[in-house]
C-alpha cells in the first residue's frame, strides 16, 4: 500500500487557505465553518447473533456557519424584513489553495439560514462572532 502525502513542500492546509463566496460575494469575516453529510445505515441481521449486512439509506447534510457581526448586520439590512430565514436558497463556495495556488472546492448547494440570533457575554475581549445554523441541500465536493 502506498502512502498519500497530501502536503505540497511541506505545507498543509490552514484557515488561512480557505475562501467563501456566498449571496454574490467573497467573505473574509467568516470565522467558522461545519459541514457534513451523514448517511442512514442499519444493520441486517440473519440466524444468529451477528448481523450478515447492512442496508444504506437516506443522506443528511447539514451545518453552520460563523461571521463576524458586522458583516451579519449588512446581510441583515439587505433582507427587506431582516429575516435571515426569508433569503432564497443559496450556495456557498468553500475554497481551499494549496501553496502551488491549486483550489479545491466545495459547494453548498441550497442553503438556508435557519435561525437569526445574536450572543454577546461580558468580559471577552473577541470580536463578536455569530453562528448561523445552515440547510444544505446538497454538498458538491468535487467542484
Amino acid at each position: 500500500m502506498s502512502v498519500i502525502s497530501p502536503a505540497i513542500n511541506g505545507q498543509f492546509y490552514s484557515w488561512s487557505s480557505i475562501r467563501f463566496n456566498f449571496l454574490g460575494s467573497s467573505f473574509s469575516t467568516v470565522t467558522a465553518i461545519k459541514y457534513e453529510e451523514t448517511d442512514e445505515i442499519k444493520g441486517v441481521k440473519g440466524v444468529g447473533t451477528k448481523q450478515i449486512g447492512y442496508t444504506q439509506d437516506n443522506t443528511e447534510t447539514t451545518g453552520s456557519i460563523s461571521v463576524l457581526v458586522e458583516t451579519l448586520e449588512k446581510i441583515v439590512k439587505k433582507v427587506p424584513n431582516g429575516r435571515l430565514q426569508d433569503i432564497a436558497p443559496f450556495p456557498i463556495t468553500v475554497s481551499y489553495r494549496d501553496a502551488l495556488g491549486n483550489l479545491n472546492s466545495h459547494v453548498l448547494k441550497g442553503c438556508k439560514f435557519t435561525k437569526n440570533s445574536r450572543e454577546a457575554s461580558a468580559g471577552s475581549t473577541d470580536a463578536l462572532s455569530v453562528e448561523i445554523p445552515l440547510y444544505i441541500h446538497d454538498i458538491n465536493w468535487k467542484a
